[in-house]
């Protein structure tokens, strides 16, 4: 009981606020007052949490691929595309979970017709290839090589940047294109008019409400 009642103490009084990481942005309706798009699904990809790595709090590495749905609007897309979309991404990214190989090396595949810009950081031009063809198989799109372009790059990009002083404070820089392995986590549906996003699919319980969960481990 008195465990409770300090928790709900420091939600009512707001420092429950400092447990989450700042994010900068704008409220969502705000955004879709002054935006017009398209529905947009996003696939979310987390490194998973290793001690010896992350113990001395080095950030896990986080993903995020997104594209349109040129063939649908807020008013025609429907609860059964939403289905569908689920069941692909399932098939495609959550059984078994995928895997990304995120790098230094940067790819990209454009095809604004269909909805596509995706700009991919990845280990090898081969792994960017892969990824773009499994998005590309959820949104039953082919893929075309022409609309794919490999960056090579020859910067030194170092695991461990060092540190610089900030407010007063010795802090960590922060790490630029850190190589690690992803994996997929969840997906949501984004849809202007409508304020929350619609939950796709969630590993291991992840998102309660999504049309498809998967236990994985």
């Amino acid at each position: 009981m008195t465990i409770m009642r300090l928790w709900l103490f420091e939600v009512t009084v707001g420092h429950a606020a400092s447990l989450q990481t700042p994010i900068y942005g704008i409220p969502v309706q705000e955004l879709q007052r002054e935006t017009k798009f398209k529905p947009q699904i996003k696939l979310y990809f987390k490194e998973p949490y290793d001690f010896e790595k992350h113990g001395d709090g080095t950030e896990q590495v986080r993903g995020e691929i997104s594209f349109r749905i040129m063939d649908r609007t807020a008013e025609t897309i429907a609860r059964t595309d939403a289905v569908a979309y689920a069941r692909e991404i399932k098939n495609e990214f959550a059984v078994p979970p995928l895997i990304w190989k995120r790098g230094k090396y940067k790819c990209t595949y454009l095809d604004l017709e269909n909805g596509f810009d995706l700009r991919l950081l990845c280990v090898s031009k081969s792994e960017g290839q892969s990824l773009a063809r499994s998005v590309l198989k959820v949104a039953n799109k082919t893929y075309d090589e022409k609309n794919f372009q490999f960056i090579e790059n020859t910067k030194e990009f170092p695991t461990n940047p060092g540190t610089h002083r900030v407010y007063g404070k010795i802090v960590r820089k922060f790490r630029q294109r850190p190589t690690a392995d992803v994996k997929f986590t969840h997906a949501q549906l984004l849809v202007p008019g409508q304020v929350k996003p619609i939950n796709l699919v969630g590993l291991n319980g992840r998102l309660r409400s999504a049309i498809e969960n998967v236990v994985s481990f």
